[in-house]
């Protein structure tokens, strides 16, 4: 059908997506994806519904009834037409059934041919030369009764490619009987379908007939008390009361076998869910169940996870394709029932969502707002629920007032109880990262780098490192060090080439006096030699300020002099702090993205020691210079981040 033929049929929707997907489904070329979202749209949309039976039954048909003395001018017979012939070419059988209920229908009604369409047959429609075939039926006229047939066909695929098309898009997979073509109405009047013939001892399906028009809201509909129809006010529309000379088919439905009394049906399986760490109890109906240590278990809609320690870890998988990645202390998800969101009622996930563009892919729904999207962290406590979007777009609603807002990938929102705005930001400014410690492990002795970029570079703590793991952070309370296994090339490397680094920490000290300079995160061999060094305090002179070092050709083996932020800039409070060093020789620290101390660092990289190792909270050859404090982020950069990135950073918080 022609793209302006299209535009002129009052039958077919505006809307382009139906168009397509109608088009689409009359070549026969729509994929399950495709068919999956026909049914939807028929199922939610009663006007899509009317407009493709009406395209089929009437508009299609009457066209191939009138396609005679259009064929000339329109250059041959278009891809339904075709179809039409074909089928009824390679099926004999049916091409007799066909005759034999055309031949019946016009005794019946004194008619020996149909009449011409009162509607004029437009160009865009179905096209044809009429062909005389076996039998003296003309080409259109077999394709005319023949198409009922072909669409119920088509639909019938549908219905058996896809188990996700909405009930009312399915049809009964058994064969339809063409019905026979009834010539249309005078101009101006509204044809009145015929009640569908079917065989007395079959019950009435649940599932509509596709091929019924659909009725007009404001008509009441028709009582089924088996009253006939008002007869149509045109005497050869009114149906033919011999009838048919073929049986139907399709054999009555057994009866549902009978369950014994007293039986329940056990709960349907909807999810699946793996423990990879620690333990989590699995909630239904009031009885609970400790899962861990690798185990598996089918979960049902109801159904309710709670993870029970900082360490636990667990996959909650969709037939779909869909995961949640868990994580504890305390995170405690519900199940819904198929199409209906699953619940986060505090905690934290990891949302990775099938086919995230459909109407029925999975969401995720807090006290506060519901998700939709592809790929994103959800974080939801005290009555906050923050949204990071990894990849895609998100669409998050506030629950509180429906307000809405999309997330691009890279940027997150905070949905809490006094923001009057729904903003969207920028999330961390991470394009030059090189290693990334969240510290989110929640037991064990290694912190892991989580920054995707090369080899990763973990670190170690003394398996009986006096270190406590609290939700997304460690606690260093009494001087250790965790250190990497490896030289840390991936960061020297880098820092090479660009002669600029930035070292950042999310971090709450214990005192906001120490001293040594403590080692927050170094890149060194011991004290005489490092290369990269953030710290805090002074040597023998414990105070409340922070120093970064950056060893090049014009500085000592240790990095020094020393960029250092005034005395009392210090606190217990969780900081964000950042040391940056630019190509040009400028050293800065900022504070809570603001600059606090700045100073020139000349000369190059030219001095760095490749083997140089990465240590966290202490120095390699020592313990005394041991950093005492809640860390929850470290971060070194291969580039020198500037204000706007900073302030991104902050903003985004430890998370």
């Amino acid at each position: 059908m022609s793209e302006r033929s299209r535009r002129a049929d009052p039958w077919l929707p505006d809307d382009a997506e139906c168009q397509r997907l109608f088009a689409g489904l009359l070549d026969e070329a729509l994929d399950d994806d495709e068919l999956v979202r026909l049914g939807q749209i028929l199922e939610d949309r009663p006007d899509a519904a009317a407009s493709l039976t009406a395209m089929f039954e009437i508009d299609g048909l009457l066209r191939c009834l009138g396609a005679t003395e259009h064929a000339e001018a329109d250059g041959g017979a278009d891809l339904f037409a075709r179809q039409v012939r074909a089928r009824l070419d390679e099926d004999p059988e049916l091409s007799a059934k066909v005759v034999a209920r055309w031949e019946a229908k016009t005794r019946g009604s004194g008619s020996t041919r149909p009449a011409r369409p009162a509607r004029p047959v437009r160009s865009g429609g179905i096209r044809g030369r009429t062909a005389r075939r076996g039998g003296g039926v003309p080409g259109g006229l077999a394709a005319a009764i023949a198409a009922a047939a072909i669409v119920g066909s088509i639909l019938t695929l549908l219905a058996l490619r896809s188990d996700d098309v909405p009930e009312t898009a399915r049809v009964e997979p058994t064969p339809v009987e063409p019905t026979p073509i009834e010539r249309p109405p005078a101009p101006g009047s509204v044809p009145t379908p015929p009640e569908p013939t079917r065989d007395p001892k079959t019950p009435d399906p649940e599932t509509p007939d596709p091929h019924a028009t659909t009725p007009d809201p404001a008509t009441p509909e028709r009582p089924t008390d088996g009253e006939p129809d008002a007869p149509d006010p045109t005497p050869d529309s009114t149906p033919d009361p011999t009838p048919d000379s073929t049986p139907d088919p399709t054999p009555p439905e057994p009866p549902p076998t009978e369950r014994p009394t007293g039986t329940v049906d056990a709960p349907s399986t909807i999810a699946r869910i793996r423990v990879s760490a620690g333990d989590l109890v699995a909630s239904r109906g009031g009885a609970k169940t400790t899962v861990g240590g690798d185990a598996e278990r089918e979960l049902a809609a109801g159904d309710e996870i709670i993870m029970t320690s900082i360490a636990s870890r667990a996959l909650l998988s969709y037939p779909s394709g869909s995961t949640f990645a868990l994580a504890g202390p305390e995170t405690t998800v519900r199940l819904g029932a198929p199409g209906e969101p699953v619940h986060l009622a505090r905690g934290r996930l990891a949302a990775t969502i099938a086919r995230p563009t459909r109407r029925d892919a999975l969401k995720v729904e807090t006290p506060e707002a519901t998700i939709a999207g592809a790929m994103y962290h959800v974080r939801t406590a005290d009555g906050t629920s923050r949204v990071d979007v990894t990849d895609g777009t998100a669409r998050v609603v506030r629950s509180r007032d429906g307000k809405s807002v999309r997330v691009k990938a890279g940027h997150f929102v905070v949905v809490g109880p006094d923001d009057d705005k729904l903003v969207a930001f920028a999330g961390r400014a991470d394009d030059a990262l090189l290693v990334r410690y969240r510290f989110d492990e929640g037991s064990g002795s290694v912190a892991r780098d989580d920054s995707g970029r090369g080899d990763p570079l973990d670190v170690h703590f003394p398996a009986d490192a006096p270190v406590r793991w609290v939700r997304g952070g460690v606690v260093l309370e009494r001087p250790t060090r965790g250190e990497s296994r490896d030289p840390a090339t991936k960061i020297i490397r880098a820092i090479g080439q660009t002669e600029e680094a930035t070292l950042e920490a999310w971090l709450a000290p214990a005192d906001a006096r120490q001293q040594g300079p403590a080692r927050i995160v170094t890149v060194s061999g011991g004290t005489d030699g490092q290369n990269l060094t953030l710290g805090h305090g002074q040597n023998n002179d414990p105070l409340a300020l922070y120093v970064g070092r950056f060893r090049t050709s014009r500085t000592d083996p240790a990095g020094r002099p020393t960029v250092k932020t005034p005395d009392g800039t210090v606190t217990t409070e969780l900081t964000h702090l950042v040391y940056t060093r630019r190509r040009d020789g400028t050293a800065t620290i900022w504070v809570n993205g603001r600059e606090v101390a700045s100073g020139p660092v000349p000369g190059d990289t030219s001095v760095w020691t490749p083997g140089f190792r990465l240590a966290i909270g202490n120095e390699f050859d020592t313990l005394d210079r041991g950093w005492l404090g809640t860390l929850r982020l470290i971060a070194i950069h291969g580039a020198a981040l500037g204000p706007r990135e900073i302030a991104r950073n902050f903003r985004a918080g430890p998370d």
